[in-house]
């Protein structure tokens, strides 16, 4: 079983942890502190934020809005996230199940393709691993805890998305090909003393093609 589809799938249904730095001024010395911060599951924030915008708009997840039949635009999102990882796990859970019929929230059906991974097919445990890391990375940017990536209009050879990736101190450490949402990268990258090489060079490609 992969440790980071386990590790997706604990974010979603258990919660995740992270550690924090800081410093304190003590004795007129800047002491480094450590604190291990303790999140709640993103399904469980992305379904509170659905009831609080819902609530907010009139008690009405449809014609709660200013429009008959709209919803606020912060339920909406939440709400399709939750049905994006249910619909995911439900259609895995049957390929690698399809004698078992369930109709389950979510979390349980992350849990059951969790225990069936351990004797799936591993390119389709990578398949779904990626697909699911693209939903944990839109629930985590939705719900304010990263910022959205940037990526390049250009796309790498195998047709995936160049992604800039940044360092701890924000500045771009490299360019990675991420894939799309159905097909895993290539894994291709261009390191920090080359991506500036790269962008130019792909700047110098459009300004040709739009001559």
């Amino acid at each position: 079983m992969s440790d980071r589809l386990a590790e997706l799938i604990s974010q979603l249904t258990k919660g995740w942890s992270e550690r924090r730095e800081f410093k304190v001024l003590r004795n007129r010395q800047a002491e480094l502190r450590i604190e291990t911060i303790t999140h709640p599951p993103l399904l469980a924030e992305l379904f509170t934020k659905t009831t609080v915008d819902v609530m907010a708009a009139g008690g009405d997840i449809v014609g709660g809005g200013g429009k008959p039949g709209s919803r606020p635009p912060g339920s909406l999102e939440a709400a399709d996230l939750i049905e994006a990882v249910r619909q995911l796990a439900r259609d895995t859970r049957r390929r690698w199940a399809p004698d078992v019929r369930l109709n389950v929230p979510a979390g349980r059906e992350l849990q059951r393709c969790l225990a069936l991974a351990e004797q799936a097919d591993p390119s389709e445990v990578a398949q779904f691993e990626h697909e699911l890391r693209h939903l944990v990375r839109r629930a985590r940017i939705f719900l304010g805890y990263d910022s959205a990536p940037r990526n390049l209009w250009e796309r790498c050879g195998c047709g995936g998305t160049l992604t800039v990736l940044q360092d701890n101190d924000g500045l771009p450490e490299k360019i990675k090909c991420t894939g799309t949402r159905e097909n895993l990268p290539c894994g291709a990258e261009s390191p920090r003393h080359m991506w500036l090489e790269l962008l130019h060079q792909l700047e110098t490609n459009y300004e040709h093609d739009d001559q």
